[in-house]
């Protein structure tokens, strides 16, 4: 038997898997906000500030599907996410109103963080495949990057410079 794949063939498989039935939205909003959440009490965080992080994220994630929804480009998708997502955190921070405002404007932007990509850079550079791991690596750095800046953007405007 050949290991050959004939175009039909893989088109017919690909339309199988597009077919496939995926998480509803409010599964993924609601699993993010928890997991930021759970982050920011493994954290030292304190109700006030995992429920924060809770909303936080789950308004970020929300704003992150529906910029990518509209077809702008990745970056932009995750740089928005980073923006609400930190904006509503620093809310806590700016008033002071739980008990470490920071731990949730740390935790509720994780859900951003490529860590796949990471993974599979420092796996194809230990394989060998040291192209591919350098083009991975600059792209999660990227998208690093793009997380940064949207944070970055609501800080300046909450005028947050309190960090230790």
């Amino acid at each position: 038997m050949s290991d050959h794949l004939d175009y039909p063939h893989i088109k017919r498989e690909f339309e199988k898997i597009k077919k496939l039935s995926h998480h509803k939205r409010i599964q993924i909003v609601l699993g993010v906000g928890i997991a930021c959440a759970s982050l920011c009490i493994l954290a030292k965080g304190d109700f006030i500030d995992a429920t924060f992080a809770f909303f936080a994220s789950m308004l970020g994630i929300l704003a992150r599907q529906e910029i990518s929804k509209r077809k702008f480009n990745v970056m932009l998708a995750i740089s928005g996410g980073a923006f609400v997502t930190s904006f509503i955190a620093s809310i806590n921070v700016f008033y002071g109103i739980g008990a470490l405002p920071e731990k949730a404007l740390a935790t509720s932007v994780l859900y951003l963080v490529p860590g796949v990509q990471l993974v599979n850079a420092v796996i194809d550079l230990i394989e060998g495949y040291v192209a591919t791991a350098i083009a991975r690596g600059f792209y999660s750095g990227f998208l690093l990057l793009c997380i940064a800046a949207g944070m970055a953007l609501s800080i300046l405007i909450f005028g947050i410079n309190n960090f230790y």
